[in-house]
């Protein structure tokens, strides 16, 4: 069975689950918003997926906060001045230069007997500090970032190595060598993200934290395949304390766990730099491809990829130089 078939087998009995158990319901079940970037619809059908949950919320469906339009803006008010249960990521105040999408603002329009819980955006680039994205110069729409043969991501160690007039096979050879990067700094820049993680949580009053449970666990199993994109672990330790917190039953989603054979957001992922495997002294087996849509990608082919991007896209080139991202040897 190819992955695109087990992909649409999974999401068929993720259906069939939620329809069971929203078939189990009260007629007054309370209404639910999980609000945030990409992650939150993710969380929404996780949660969906618990029982005592499903049997006491319904999930309120709405677009991730990167795609909410200014015409959205009137539906979300009214949505969210019914809602009961508000988790959510913060997000800041004039988001995408729009007031009304950061969460304070949300906040303030709900029922004042409704509960907020907030989590983490999840966000870990220890494993791949090398992954960037290229942002176009004075934009002020969506269309922010140059998309290339990774989609929104570049590589910093290949940008760069392009930009010095290396060769193809130079940058593989440093993609592959074990001794890249200092030990000492690697473990420098994990404690400082890790550490920088802890103070947001505080700052921002975070309920559902994560920092904690990535310093003890980030040697023993990937936690996150991009920066951005959680593995399974973290997105079901997030469900499952929202649970605990609201005082259901927690099975530690023994039924999602049984139906899920492939992760959820693990479409796209990068290879873990040896000398960065190495550095933090990882436990996981560490593949040696990347993948982009499912597709897999030798390292090789990788290089080559981006470079033939590069070589036709000299903007690309230049908006990396004027972020200040590149530093000269």
């Amino acid at each position: 069975m190819t992955q695109s078939l087990v992909n649409k087998s999974i999401n068929k009995s993720l259906e069939i689950i939620v329809s069971i158990t929203t078939q189990i319901k009260s007629a007054n079940r309370k209404k639910c918003l999980v609000y945030g970037n990409c992650q939150s619809s993710i969380l929404s059908r996780i949660l969906c997926a618990n029982p005592e949950f499903s049997l006491n919320y319904e999930i309120v469906k709405f677009k991730p906060v990167f795609k909410i339009q200014k015409a959205d803006l009137e539906n979300l008010k009214s949505i969210i001045q019914e809602i009961d249960l508000f988790i959510y990521q913060p997000v800041r105040s004039g988001y995408r230069g729009i007031e009304e999408l950061g969460t304070e603002f949300l906040k303030n329009l709900l029922k004042p007997h409704s509960l907020s819980i907030s989590f983490h955006s999840l966000y870990f680039n220890s494993y791949n500090p090398e992954i960037i994205y290229v942002s176009k110069p004075n934009s002020i729409n969506d269309d922010r970032v140059f998309v290339g043969p990774f989609g929104d991501y570049h590589n910093k160690n290949i940008i760069d190595m392009f930009i010095r007039g290396c060769q193809v096979k130079d940058v593989i050879k440093f993609l592959n060598d074990p001794e890249a990067f200092d030990t000492l700094s690697i473990q420098e820049d994990l404690k400082s993200s890790i550490d920088e993680l802890e103070k947001r949580e505080c700052k921002f009053s975070i309920d559902i934290k994560i920092a904690s449970y990535i310093r003890h666990n980030y040697q023993l199993k990937r936690l996150l395949w991009t920066m951005n994109h959680p593995s399974n672990n973290i997105l079901f330790y997030c469900a499952s304390n929202i649970l605990k917190r609201l005082g259901f039953l927690d099975n530690q989603n023994f039924l999602m766990k049984r139906l899920i054979a492939t992760e959820f957001l693990g479409g796209t992922y990068f290879s873990i730099h040896p000398a960065i495997y190495r550095g933090l002294e990882l436990e996981f087996p560490n593949l040696k491809f990347n993948f982009i849509k499912e597709n897999r990608i030798s390292v090789n082919d990788t290089v080559n990829m981006f470079f033939n991007f590069y070589d036709k896209n000299s903007q690309v080139i230049e908006a990396y130089l004027g972020n200040g991202k590149y530093k000269i040897l």
